[in-house]
């Protein structure tokens, strides 16, 4: 959900800062793996997810979290814990791309 003066991008417990360009309404978010940025030691109750799987690649791994209600995929370094533990998240504003539920067009 976008909503509010400046536009804020609201999360669940997370609120990311928009342009100014975006207007309140539903908005459907996305975000590579690669751009979700993982922690060993969570700092932030909101930015806390649960890892449920782990699948190692060389010296990373795609790490499969819930983050809330949200099931994400992000790639970390391969030395984070064992399913069932806790990590930190960082998503970078510039990296989330938005798009309209009504139309699935991208928003600029």
């Amino acid at each position: 959900m976008c909503s509010g003066e400046p536009p804020t991008l609201d999360l669940g417990p997370l609120h990311i800062p928009l342009p100014e360009h975006y207007r309140p309404g539903e908005v459907l978010v996305g975000v590579r793996p690669e751009d979700i940025r993982t922690a060993m030691t969570p700092r932030d109750p909101a930015c806390t997810a649960e890892i449920m799987g782990i699948e190692a690649i060389g010296p990373r791994a795609w790490v499969d979290l819930r983050w809330g209600k949200h099931e994400i995929r992000a790639l970390a370094p391969e030395e984070l814990k064992e399913p069932g533990g806790l990590v930190g998240l960082t998503l970078l504003p510039e990296r989330l791309h938005l798009f309209d539920t009504g139309s699935g067009r991208r928003l600029p």
